[in-house]
């Protein structure tokens, strides 16, 4: 059944699952896995002879040094002995740049995560050195025949090709952001008086009409404010007719003024006792106004307990909603936008007309298209909920004393997408990501700009 226990099971099978995938069981790190291929393959220190093969064909190849032979070295097999030497140093790279950004990731709420960058500069140096100490050596070793000065200028000439080309040739390239569906033209609905909520008729999801009472609310000071008007109504008539069957015209005429004012104060306050029943402005689907957060403790001891939540939820049922409360929202049935969050690092990639694909997370095997209809010229300093991270989103955010979800870390614009797909398969707040084609970049630059988004640096 459910609970802890399965809970707890789960994740010791993940966790045994992917320690014995990516190390125990795998040959190319020196663990059991290692082991189990060197004794099937009756080769001792198979590693070290990978190793030692590779040195050799580097040095023949790229400087011209032919290394002393080694009587018990393998004679056969030196290509897959080769394989196995880069394969090996590859995924040793692939781990350790793995380990760099879980222990970033798990550390940076914690404002830890210089602990991961100063590991993997140490790291990082050790590997770099170590391949330079190898070359060091090689070279060093005492030979009888000098370095070939053609093959060392063809792996300088080579080595400066792949740098250049790194460095100034670009390539096209896909970049990725967050997006939310949003209906376009979205009516907000307000109080526009305040009251006690005593009915909820409608529920997320729901579907009205124009003029449909989503709501009821209770004013017990507007209906004694309004019993009293009555009350001074007819008793300023009475005093009214009074004046006029005793010929004081002054007096009456003042008495008219009254009349007409208190039945203007009446008119307006029974506006106001309509609009106790909000109603449907326009003909859509229910959406749910932003959460307003729980009020911490010590606000409580500072002001009565308020609402929380939506005013849609039945709990806030008894509550005040004040005028001007946001009590939901209706969205048109049969029109969608995606809106990008783009990261300012990307802002002078894209632009008005470029295509966009984009890809809900609940419905992966789903392509959406779109084109981007416009950009915003300033950043935006709020999420929608469904992209911050305490929501299962990926953008950093903190919530404020309003509830909304303030931007942390990272500054976004807005690109608005108008999606080319059946609406009926759409739903307001969905999520996921936009892939749109960049191709301005070299190698270099993607690597800079991927490291510096994975590490936050700060001078």
């Amino acid at each position: 059944k459910p609970g802890m226990v399965q809970h707890l099971c789960l994740n010791l099978f993940f966790v045994s699952t992917v320690t014995t995938v990516i190390f125990n069981a795998n040959p190319l790190l020196r663990f059991d896995g290692y082991y189990m291929l060197a004794d099937l393959l009756e080769i001792p220190n198979l590693r070290q002879k990978a190793s030692t093969m590779l040195q050799h064909t580097f040095a023949w190849y790229c400087l011209g040094i032919e290394m002393p032979e080694d009587p018990f070295m393998p004679k056969a097999g030196k290509g897959w002995f080769i394989f196995y030497a880069i394969a090996s140093s590859f995924y040793r790279w692939f781990v350790l740049v793995g380990i760099t950004i879980f222990l970033y990731t798990v550390l940076k709420p914690y404002r830890l995560q210089s602990i991961g960058i100063i590991l993997a500069t140490v790291s990082l140096g050790a590997v770099f050195i170590n391949l330079g100490w190898s070359v060091v050596k090689i070279i060093r070793m005492p030979r009888q025949e000098p370095m070939s000065a053609a093959k060392v200028a063809t792996t300088l000439t080579v080595c400066g090709m792949l740098l250049v080309a790194a460095v100034m040739i670009p390539f096209p390239w896909y970049t990725q952001s967050a997006f939310v569906i949003e209906p376009i033209d979205v009516h907000d609905v307000y109080t526009q008086t305040a009251g006690v909520l005593t009915e909820i008729r409608v529920k997320p999801g729901d579907h009205v009409e124009k003029g449909d009472v989503l709501a009821v609310l209770e004013s017990p000071e507007l209906e004694d404010t309004l019993r009293d008007l009555h009350a001074q109504l007819q008793a300023q008539k009475v005093e009214t007719e009074f004046y006029a069957q005793i010929a004081e015209a002054i007096s009456e005429i003042r008495g008219l003024n009254r009349v007409f004012q208190l039945e203007e104060e009446i008119e307006e306050t029974e506006t106001q006792m309509e609009h106790l029943e909000i109603k449907a402005p326009a003909a859509g689907v229910i959406v749910e106004s932003p959460r307003v957060p729980e009020p911490s403790l010590d606000r409580l001891d500072e002001q009565l307990p308020s609402w929380h939540g939506t005013p849609l939820q039945p709990e806030n049922i008894g509550a005040v909603l004040d005028e001007g409360t946001q009590f939901c929202s209706i969205a048109p049935v049969d029109s969608f936008r995606a809106v990008l969050l783009i990261d300012q690092s990307d802002r002078d990639d894209i632009a008005v007309g470029r295509e966009v694909r984009l890809k809900l997370d609940h419905m992966p095997e789903v392509k959406l298209t779109g084109t981007v209809t416009e950009i915003s010229d300033r950043h935006r300093e709020y999420a929608p909920r469904a992209l911050s991270n305490k929501y299962g989103g990926n953008l950093p955010t903190t919530t404020d004393s309003q509830g909304r979800e303030k931007l942390s870390g990272t500054i976004v614009y807005q690109a608005i997408v108008d999606v080319d797909q059946d609406p009926a398969m759409l739903k307001s707040g969905m999520r996921g990501q936009a892939r749109f084609i960049v191709a301005e970049r070299s190698a270099i630059q993607w690597l800079w700009r991927t490291l510096r988004r994975t590490f936050h640096f700060r001078l």
